[in-house]
């Protein structure tokens, strides 16, 4: 019996020593704690767990911050209003439909007024929807994205005149895609906005635009600006089509804009505004430089009497006017406000030093901006 045994534990043994099918330690599969195995259980394999290589925090993507996290949501409430708008003031459309005009289709003086309304609901409705969400931005701010997305629909205009589409089914379209680019340029210009006052800290109070600043500044531009628009025109009448009236109107236009530039820029500063002259001076440049850009694409979206549409015509009429008053009248007051907001970032302080007296003694506080 004893060599028997003995046999048995040396095939044992040799049997142990020998290449086996069954997987290693390293070999068997990860199980989750709790469960059982073949080999038992994952607490029962330290050895296999200190194997496995340790997790990288370092790889991990940056966890997004508190204030992205607001200025995004803050965002997105800008787009939310501003679609809410620009969809109240289609949804209004249909209540103004005609009949026809002259055996085509028109626009009716209750479209007519939509029409002029539309921009001004959608940029209303994207800053109340930044406001809502806590955003800073100011009212007349998302009028910044009024002249760009006016000359994206002249020009989708000179598109339709060159497809003769004369109904409003046809320039639906047209009227979405530049709703959609002035909706995302109210946002974004809000966003910027928000972000100088930021700067600011403490002091954002005093780089705001005030609404009264605001609204004397524009009625002297527009005052200034329709003067200047009128001399032009007189100077042009005079000229009668020859060089000299081309330089003379050339010459009354420069002069103009610096009168309106200068006008603009000494209310402001009566107002207790700090904007430069230059400022408004480059905001009223560019006002009028879109201005005429907008006057040739309103030229080409008529097409010729071939393709006239009382519809086509009437829309294209209403961009225009709308132009001249967001670029003449409120680019240089943006200007104004944008320059008073980086002179006020200028002076402040870069260091301060503060004491007040607590219960128990006093309290000093120092602070470096940067």
């Amino acid at each position: 019996m004893s060599i028997t045994a003995g046999i048995v534990c040396v095939l044992l043994a040799a049997g142990a020593g020998a290449p086996s099918d069954e997987p290693r330690w390293s070999d068997e599969p990860d199980l989750k704690p709790g469960v059982e195995g073949p080999f038992g259980s994952a607490q029962d394999r330290p050895a296999a767990r200190a194997s496995s290589p340790p997790l990288s925090f370092d790889a991990l993507p940056e966890p997004p911050k508190a204030s992205d996290d607001a200025r995004v949501k803050r965002f997105l409430g800008a787009l939310a209003g501003g679609v809410v708008g620009l969809g109240a003031s289609m949804a209004l459309m249909p209540l103004g439909d005609n009949t026809g005009c002259f055996g085509g289709p028109c626009v009716s003086a209750l479209q007519g007024f939509l029409g002029i309304l539309a921009p001004l609901l959608t940029v209303g409705g994207a800053w109340l929807g930044y406001e809502v969400l806590g955003g800073d931005g100011g009212l007349v701010t998302p009028v910044l994205a009024m002249p760009p997305a006016i000359l994206l629909a002249l020009g989708l205009l000179s598109v339709a005149g060159a497809q003769d589409a004369s109904t409003a089914v046809a320039l639906l379209p047209m009227l979405v895609a530049s709703g959609a680019f002035l909706v995302g340029g109210a946002a974004f210009s809000l966003d910027l906005r928000s972000r100088q006052l930021e700067r600011l800290g403490a002091a954002a109070s005093w780089g705001r635009a005030g609404a009264g600043r605001v609204a004397v500044t524009a009625l002297v531009t527009m005052l200034a600006v329709g003067g200047a628009a009128g001399m032009s025109a007189l100077l042009f009448a005079l000229g009668q089509y020859s060089a000299l009236g081309f330089v003379l109107v050339l010459a009354g236009a420069s002069a103009g804009t610096l009168a309106a530039a200068a006008a603009a820029w000494g209310v402001h500063r009566a107002l207790d505004g700090r904007g430069t002259f230059g400022a408004a001076l480059v905001g009223l440049g560019i006002g009028w430089a879109t201005t005429l850009a907008g006057v040739a694409l309103y030229a080409l979206s008529q097409g010729g009497f071939s393709t006239f549409s009382p519809l086509r015509n009437t829309s294209g009429t209403i961009l225009l006017v709308e132009l001249v008053a967001a670029s003449a009248v409120f680019l240089p007051v943006l200007a104004l406000e944008w320059s008073h907001t980086n002179a006020v970032e200028g002076s402040l302080p870069k260091f301060s030093l503060s004491a007040a007296p607590i219960p128990q003694g006093g309290m000093v506080a120092a602070a470096v901006r940067f």
